[in-house]
C-alpha cells in the first residue's frame, strides 16, 4: 500500500501544553505532528478522544485532521502509522524513517503520553527494553 514517507531531522516532545501532549517530527521543509488531548470529555465531544495530526511539507501541502490509528508498527529505525481514514491525498499510511535508532523516550511517549499503546505492534528485531507497556490512562 502506498505511504507518505518522511525522514525527520529532529524530534520535539511537548508535555501538557494547552492541555495537550504533542510529538513533532521536524522535516527539512515542514513537519509531521501528533497532538493528543490529555483533558478529554469524550461524552461531550467524541472527536477529542482521537489524536490530531498535522502534516506540512512542500510535497504534501498542509493537512490537519482528527484521525484514529489502527496500527503503529515500530521497528528499530522506522515508525509506520496506519490510519482509519486518509491523512493526506487519500493515503492512510505514514512511514517515519529515523536516522537514529528508535529509543525508549520516543516509544514511551507514543505509548504513554499519546495513549497509542493499544495499537502498537513491535517488529521482531526491536529490543525487549524498548517494548513499553501502557501504564498511563487517559482521564
Amino acid at each position: 500500500m502506498p505511504a507518505i514517507m518522511l525522514t525527520p531531522i529532529d524530534i520535539e516532545y511537548t508535555y501538557d501544553h494547552l492541555d495537550c501532549n504533542a510529538l513533532n517530527f521536524v522535516l527539512e521543509n515542514g513537519y509531521f505532528s501528533i497532538h493528543r488531548s490529555i483533558v478529554i470529555d469524550a461524552e461531550e465531544d467524541p472527536i477529542f478522544s482521537l489524536p490530531y495530526f498535522m502534516l506540512a511539507s512542500p510535497d504534501w501541502g498542509e493537512e490537519g485532521t482528527y484521525n484514529a490509528i489502527t496500527e503503529l508498527h515500530i521497528s528499530p529505525h522506522q515508525l509506520n502509522f496506519t490510519f482509519a481514514n486518509a491523512i493526506a491525498t487519500e493515503l492512510t499510511q505514514v512511514q517515519i524513517h529515523c536516522t537514529q535508532p528508535v529509543d525508549l523516550q520516543l516509544v514511551d511517549f507514543l505509548v504513554n503520553d499519546l495513549f497509542l499503546g493499544d495499537v502498537v505492534v513491535y517488529a521482531e528485531d526491536v529490543a525487549s527494553e524498548l517494548r513499553v507497556a501502557q501504564v498511563l490512562f487517559q482521564e
